[in-house]
């Protein structure tokens, strides 16, 4: 699924960067609430250690 994602998108010349993980994430709909949770902690720290 994310390949196609992916694909999707590098067909419309917009290239994606980060990290994919599963786990807890916890966002607030229409606030101005930041995003917060492990998830989004653990991909920020591949995306930091994993640069090609």
């Amino acid at each position: 699924m994310l390949k196609k994602i992916q694909m999707d998108y590098f067909q419309q010349a917009l290239l994606l960067r980060g990290a994919t993980t599963i786990g807890p994430m916890y966002v607030y709909l229409n606030t101005a609430e930041p995003v917060f949770g492990h998830a989004l902690v653990e991909a920020f720290e591949m995306e930091s250690r994993e640069v090609i």
